[in-house]
């Protein structure tokens, strides 16, 4: 099972993350008069929630609707596994590295591993892990 903010990632396309900053067009992406810097709060049934300035509770928008999102590092050697649906790292020959699954009866070596993801990350959210910092992300 996947959270909503990786839905929306895989869905859409988009970076999102809670705590990044957006640009909000208010009469839609094509009309520049009035762009409102917002902040992601949280992510709730494919619909962001967006903290604007002048408001005391989140908004929900919809990911693609008058949102501009911002330049995001794109990763090196990282895609969607077939086995588990998690953003795993890649080996050098374009399969994915050797991951284990756990759930509630025990932890067993994804049945993804060594195989080829289902498609590419095009930008990175979330944590680092040591090998990332390795490879020089």
């Amino acid at each position: 099972m996947t959270s909503t903010q990786t839905w929306i990632q895989r869905q859409y396309g988009v970076p999102a993350r809670r705590g990044l900053q957006l640009i909000w067009h208010e009469r839609g992406k094509h009309d520049t008069q009035r762009a409102i810097p917002v902040t992601i709060t949280s992510c709730r049934n494919a619909y962001l929630y967006l903290r604007f300035p002048d408001r005391q509770r989140p908004f929900p928008a919809h990911p693609t609707y008058a949102l501009e999102w911002p330049e995001v590092r794109q990763p090196k050697r990282r895609g969607w596994c077939w086995g588990c649906a998690e953003n795993r790292g890649l080996d050098a020959d374009g399969n994915a590295l050797p991951h284990h699954r756990r759930d509630r009866w025990g932890r067993w070596l994804c049945v993804g591993s060594g195989r080829p993801p289902t498609h590419p990350v095009v930008w990175r959210s979330g944590r680092l892990d040591i090998a990332d910092y390795e490879a020089g992300l």
